[in-house]
């Protein structure tokens, strides 16, 4: 550190010292020259800060401007312009700094403006330094506030300015690979079996400085990992069966020997399986064509039940069975038995609790609807062709009439005509022969004849005999007369 800079920075202190120490009528006097640096100082804070913000948070790509007065897009007013403030960034270095000798309301006592943030905050017993003090391509710091170097990219620096500097990483200057691993699986390749292959392989994300993706990722080539995948085996497999036996005659000795059988055992990807055994030697016995060794075999069923449910509109469940029929395989050499399916019975119902869903029933609201009305009257029973029957209120079971046993005028009636004359001969069939009923026929509406049979035009003076209707001292008549 050079002499003079030491000079300036005991200047400084001094000078903030005394300004401290003023007393009131020379704080009055300098007021307003105080009141203008702080303006001056606040605005470089506050330009400062901007720029800071939008380089870290607001751009959208690196952030770059020549000459001390940058874009508006970067948040920079015309304000500040006007004030006399420039600013510079590169480097990852932002400097907000006066560009002119002379400001406003302070003209050239720029240190004014540099003290400025210090006095006010001490006057709020507040700790805050000064800003910094241009200097031979630095940014000098006192009481707190420390020294930063400039970058050459900022080109010359005027000398003697306030100003602010700071270091800024502009976030897309930044960059950081973020690395993950990807994996694969994969089945076994031709001519190999087992559960699989398990590949990796390593993903790069580039990220700017605020985390962001920056470009397409990048993959590397896919390496084995796991690998569960054996070739495909062709192989013998040999079994060894002891005996015991006895040679020729007499049969005075017992020997033993060895049976050796093998097959073909294959493994791959379908699963391990066997061919046939095949004789290899023996020493139990000389029969050239020994009987292979044979296996046990038996079946067994299993049976599968499930639940489904019921068709639109009803409720309920239905409950289905089937068999399935299994072949079980054991050859001497084997542990267990190969099983194997051979058969399956359709699905059956051995349950079923479906029932239809009821209508729901109708609105309280509504009365149910009545019988359509009829506009026709109840018809009488038509007439019959046939004759009436006997009628006890017509007959009192001796052929005579049951309504004419009262005097007085005559009704209209009827009877039996005999003769085919339209009238009535008889009241009653009774008083007719069975010759007769033959060819009778019934009438009515005609006077009725007399209980005896006979004619009875009862008027005054008529028959004793006659109908109810004659007049009083009539003489007995004939059945003629009547008519």
């Amino acid at each position: 550190m050079s002499l003079a800079t030491m000079a300036r920075r005991a200047g400084l202190a001094a000078a903030a010292a005394a300004s401290i120490a003023l007393p009131g009528s020379a704080v009055a006097a300098s007021g307003y020259i105080e009141t203008e640096a702080l303006f001056h100082a606040r605005a470089i804070e506050e330009a400062w800060d901007t720029l800071a913000t939008h380089i870290t948070t607001g751009s959208t790509a690196a952030v770059t401007w020549t000459g001390t007065t940058p874009p508006a897009s970067t948040g920079w007013l015309a304000d500040w312009t006007q004030r006399g403030l420039g600013a510079r960034y590169c480097d990852s270095l932002l400097l907000v700094h006066a560009t002119t000798p002379i400001m406003k309301g302070v003209g050239t006592n720029l240190a004014a403006v540099q003290l400025a943030p210090h006095l006010e905050a001490k006057a709020r017993n507040r700790d805050v330094p000064p800003l910094h003090w241009l200097q031979t391509g630095r940014a000098e710091g006192v009481l707190g506030r420390g020294t930063v170097t400039l970058p050459a990219c900022m080109g010359v620096v005027p000398d003697g300015r306030p100003a602010l500097a700071g270091p800024v990483v502009d976030p897309f200057t930044v960059s950081t690979s973020l690395v993950t691993a990807e994996h694969q699986a994969r089945s076994c390749p031709a001519g190999f079996h087992g559960t699989g292959q398990t590949f990796v392989r390593l993903v790069t994300q580039q990220l700017n400085g605020r985390g962001d993706p920056a470009g397409a990722p990048t993959s590397g080539p896919w390496t084995l990992l796991v690998d569960h995948c054996g070739a495909d085996t062709v192989s013998w497999e040999y079994v060894r069966q002891s005996c015991t036996f006895t040679p020729g005659a007499p049969h005075v000795g017992t020997l033993t020997g060895e049976a050796v059988w093998r097959r073909q055992k294959r493994a791959t990807a379908a699963g391990t399986s066997y061919g046939a055994p095949q004789f290899v030697s023996t020493t139990c016995w000389t029969d050239p064509n020994p009987t292979p060794p044979t296996p046990r075999e038996w079946t067994s069923t299993t049976t599968q039940t499930r639940s489904l449910g019921c068709g639109a509109g009803y409720t309920g469940s239905r409950t289905q069975r089937r068999t399935l029929n299994w072949r079980h395989l054991q050859w001497p050499w084997d542990a267990a038995a190969a099983v194997r399916q051979v058969s399956q019975t359709n699905w059956a119902t051995s349950g079923n609790s479906c029932r239809k869903i009821p209508d729901p029933p109708p609105p309280d609201d509504q009365p149910p609807p009545d019988d359509p009305p009829s506009e026709d009257p109840p018809q009488d029973d038509p007439p019959s062709d046939d004759p009436p029957q006997d009628d006890p209120q017509q007959d009192d079971g001796n052929g005579n009439s049951g309504d004419r046993g009262g005097e007085g005028g005559g009704g209209v009636g009827g009877g039996w005509d005999t003769d085919g004359d339209g009238k009535a001969d008889v009241e009653h069939s009774s008083q007719i022969s069975k010759k007769d009923r033959k060819k009778a026929d019934y009438v009515q509406g005609h006077t009725p004849i007399s209980r005896d049979g006979k004619g009875g035009g009862g008027g005054p003076g008529g028959d004793a005999g006659g109908s109810a209707g004659g007049g009083p001292g009539g003489n007995k008549g004939s059945g003629d007369r009547g008519r």
